[in-house]
């Protein structure tokens, strides 16, 4: 009887560490209603990939100027996300030839500011509990 007690605890458990739940973003400072947003979220499972990879989850929206948001589905656990305005639709965060400067505004969770390089996943973290989060953050030319 404890060893099926103990297993229901064990199932039970990792059921509840896979519960989805909503993630609401919230990103500013779109500068027209060219092209599209692209938002990638990378899990902590992920965060080798965080910026520049192959991310969890990712998504393009059609852009508008001003605030958008938008509603994603997603495992509780630690992410990280960005954000892009994809001004020419190519699905890729365009950047200055050899130098590697971003040439589209472009964001980070927390608003997380890249200074010679782009933001550390620990600095871009947030938790998404199995009650749902909001994040709010800018995409900018930097």
């Amino acid at each position: 009887m404890k060893k099926i007690i103990a297993l229901t605890g064990l199932l039970t458990s990792s059921v509840m560490s896979v519960m989805a739940a909503d993630l609401h973003i919230t990103i500013e400072g779109i500068q027209s209603n060219q092209g599209n947003i692209r938002i990638g979220l990378f899990s902590e499972q992920e965060q080798a990939n965080f910026p520049n990879g192959k991310e969890t989850k990712g998504l393009s929206i059609p852009a508008k100027k001003g605030t958008m948001s938008v509603k994603i589905s997603a495992p509780t656990g630690v992410y990280a996300a960005t954000a892009f305005h994809d001004e020419n639709k190519d699905e890729e965060l365009n950047k200055v030839f050899l130098l590697g400067i971003p040439t589209e505004p472009y964001g980070f969770s927390n608003d997380a500011k890249a200074a010679f390089s782009a933001p550390s996943f620990s600095q871009a973290q947030f938790n998404l509990p199995n009650t749902g989060t909001k994040i709010i953050f800018e995409i900018a030319d930097y």
